[in-house]
């Protein structure tokens, strides 16, 4: 019984997953760090809500220059806005944390902090499950005397199932 009933939500989790799952995006690219120029990498996924404009924007960064590592890891909920037949252009806000280390062999400092973050960015449909995408996000730390990190990243996304 067990095993019948497993299999039925199974089935009942599918069937509805499967409309969300036509738009998930797995975003990469490269970014940079403006203060500094600290060049890194760029890592995201979006998943959105059902048949809506709006959806969450989980990512993940990796900026390194002379021995200061940044890494922010943050979740944002999203917003699309339809700017053309298949160019969108969209906004978020959320938070994460922010991981910083600086120096290398002894003197090394590092800190982990929470953040608040934002993104602004435009994204265009290329061929089949393909695109672009071109972003600018601001962190800050939710702590006193925080600098603010503004940034900008752009890419590739695939969408795992194409529309219908």
């Amino acid at each position: 019984m067990k095993k019948i009933c497993l299999v039925f939500v199974c089935g009942a989790l599918l069937g509805v997953a499967q409309p969300v799952l036509g738009q998930v995006e797995l975003r990469g690219g490269a970014g940079m760090i403006f203060d500094g120029t600290q060049p890194g990498i760029h890592g995201s996924l979006i998943l959105p809500f059902s048949s809506k404009p709006a959806g969450l924007l989980a990512s993940v960064d990796y900026y390194k220059k002379s021995g200061v590592t940044t890494v922010p890891v943050t979740a944002r909920g999203l917003y699309n806005i339809n700017v053309g037949e298949s160019t969108k252009a969209y906004f978020g806000v959320g938070s994460g944390v922010i991981y910083i280390s600086t120096g290398t062999g002894f003197l090394q400092d590092s800190s982990t902090k929470a953040i608040m973050s934002g993104v602004f960015g435009i994204k265009g449909k290329a061929e089949g499950a393909f695109g672009f995408f071109g972003q600018v996000s601001v962190e800050r730390a939710l702590t006193s005397g925080a600098s603010t990190e503004l940034a900008a990243q752009a890419g590739v996304y695939v969408t795992f199932i194409e529309d219908e």
